[in-house]
């Protein structure tokens, strides 16, 4: 298992930055992988489930969701019950003068070959997550000039889905080789130096930052 931390501002109300995050139908906005959100139990409180459709390189995946904690407007956390990578994040907000500060506390299960590279999968599931952050800041500061960044901002994902589609089988040779292109994309920072250039500068100024540290597997 993995863990990380992250926080980003965001020049909007506590309660209204709350009122979005917390509410898993609002996920497809902000969220690359996700296509559609659905309601299986409940109505936004805890204990409510939700089956969450992801597009993945590696194909469709469908999640189950459930929220194990939303206190308004301070907390909110979500778990899943069931999917290929199973996680926890707990959201924490705090008004800060007139801004908003999110802060992500995150435990993400990796298997397989993932499992055996703990380094590059946290810098890969937190890049991804970073991605995501900055996205929501943009849609709910509503930013104008911002619409083309979508692809800068889904690399993390790919990345992390390339781990994914490791994990889920045996390693083979062609999997290894696959295994040192994604630590090549992870680890160059040239490439993330080139990323940030492609990017507009509301991205580059409003990407989250946070530590990244392991929990035992």
């Amino acid at each position: 298992m993995i863990a990380f931390q992250t926080s980003i501002a965001i020049e909007r109300p506590i309660e209204e930055v709350f009122a979005h995050v917390s509410d898993p139908g609002n996920f497809p906005s902000w969220n690359s992988a996700v296509r559609e959100v659905r309601t299986s139990a409940g109505a936004n409180g805890t204990g409510s489930t939700y089956a969450m459709d992801r597009q993945l390189p590696t194909g469709a995946t469908t999640d189950r969701l459930e929220i194990v904690a939303r206190k308004q407007p301070r907390e909110f956390a979500i778990r899943t019950t069931s999917g290929p990578t199973p996680f926890l994040y707990r959201y924490h907000f705090a008004a800060e003068n007139e801004k908003t500060i999110l802060h992500l506390d995150a435990q993400v299960e990796l298997k397989g070959v993932a499992a055996l590279v703990p380094p590059l999968a946290r810098l890969a599931v937190k890049h991804g997550v970073d991605d995501n952050l900055a996205r929501l800041k943009l849609i709910l500061e509503k930013r104008e000039g911002c619409q083309n960044s979508d692809s800068a901002l889904n690399r993390g994902f790919d990345t992390l889905h390339d781990l994914i589609n490791l994990a889920r089988r045996p390693l083979l040779l062609a999997d290894a080789e696959r295994l040192f292109d994604v630590v090549e994309v992870v680890v160059d920072e040239t490439v993330g130096e080139r990323a940030s250039r492609m990017q507009p500068d509301c991205v580059r100024a409003g990407r989250p930052g946070g530590d990244v540290v392991e929990v035992g597997a």
